[in-house]
């Protein structure tokens, strides 16, 4: 299925992958950035919460103004403004976001919503973003206030109007929605899948929490809620996940992380986005030089080399790793018989 998470879209980028191959580090395709680690939730599965109580930190304005016309000039394709914490909090991100997109660069945001009530936050978005993913996780008020604890009791509902006013207004990019299927979660997917339906939302993604235990039942009652929906919104999910959470990742060597930099709220670079806040894995720091000027250092070599998957949760990368072994390592696809 052709979707903004088919992870075969890293076929589209053979030079760098045959750079990779090569043993060289090439420029990243794509950045995340996390403008801050202070957010306006806590949500009870947050894999980066010992980071943001150890860093209450946020980029400094002219910092990540700095870094993204570096990371023009160097030739990255697309920002995601994410976390980390909520990116919105952070007072700079709607002008670095309004700077990336005139310097060409796509712009992304994964955000838990509730500063899209800002009409300035809102009208950068409008203007900027190819799409807006919101972070619901839940299908009722109750469930959503508890379990991730904003700041209104009605919050899943003002941010699902914000969402309407998005779509409402002509916004040209997707604006999507994510759910976590958590024990606490699961049973309210029909219920969120119909709230979606009712605003006009383009797309869910569906994927498994990291860091809980999950029993057939759970596993099974969101399958069928996804394989039985013929509506119009569009459900992305990744039953996969749940096969590398119970038998590890399918792969034998991490290659990917060159693909995709990452930029903490403490202003570090780190390998990969499953080490926000980890030491070992910091390949750089934009106190010291630009993010150019360490790409692709000794320290990011030393930290590739480090790499132990088999220690690692199940991330994005699992399935590039893969597609890299199979299609351009070992030609099960045989690529040259179209």
């Amino acid at each position: 299925m052709i979707n903004p998470f088919n992870s075969m879209k890293v076929l589209c980028w053979r030079d760098r992958i045959d750079e990779i191959l090569e043993g060289d580090i090439p420029s990243p395709v794509a950045v995340e950035i996390d403008p801050s680690n202070l957010c306006t939730q806590n949500c009870v599965w947050c894999m980066f919460k010992d980071f943001k109580q150890r860093e209450r930190v946020s980029l400094d304005p002219t910092m990540m103004n700095d870094l993204i016309a570096d990371l023009g000039e160097i030739g990255v394709k697309a920002i995601t403004f994410t976390g980390g914490g909520e990116p919105l909090v952070n007072p700079a991100t709607p002008e670095a976001m309004m700077l990336a997109s005139r310097l060409g660069i796509q712009v992304g945001l994964v955000t838990n919503g509730d500063l899209l009530e800002s009409e300035d936050v809102f009208k950068a978005v409008s203007k900027t973003c190819r799409y807006v993913r919101l972070s619901i996780d839940a299908g009722s008020d109750e469930t959503y206030f508890r379990l991730k604890q904003p700041r209104n009791r009605d919050q899943l509902t003002r941010n699902l109007e914000s969402m309407r006013r998005l779509i409402d207004l002509g916004f040209s990019g997707d604006v999507g929605a994510a759910f976590l299927i958590h024990p606490e979660t699961y049973r309210e997917l029909p219920t969120l899948i119909t709230r979606l339906e009712d605003i006009g939302a383009s797309y869910l993604q569906v994927r498994p929490c990291i860091g809980v235990e999950f029993n057939p039942a759970m596993i099974n009652f969101s399958r069928d809620v996804v394989e039985g929906y013929r509506g119009k919104l569009r459900i992305y999910a990744n039953f996969k996940r749940f096969d590398e959470i119970r038998y590890g990742m399918d792969f034998k060597r991490c290659r990917a992380t060159p693909l995709l930099g990452i930029v903490g709220a403490d202003a570090k670079m780190y390998l990969c986005c499953q080490f926000r806040g980890n030491s070992d894995y910091v390949i750089g720091d934009l106190k010291e030089k630009p993010f150019s000027e360490q790409w692709g250092g000794e320290l990011h070599r030393k930290a590739i080399e480090r790499i132990d998957f088999s220690r690692c949760p199940p991330c994005r990368y699992s399935t590039f790793n893969h597609l890299i072994e199979e299609v351009f390592l070992e030609d099960k696809m045989h690529r040259n018989f179209l």
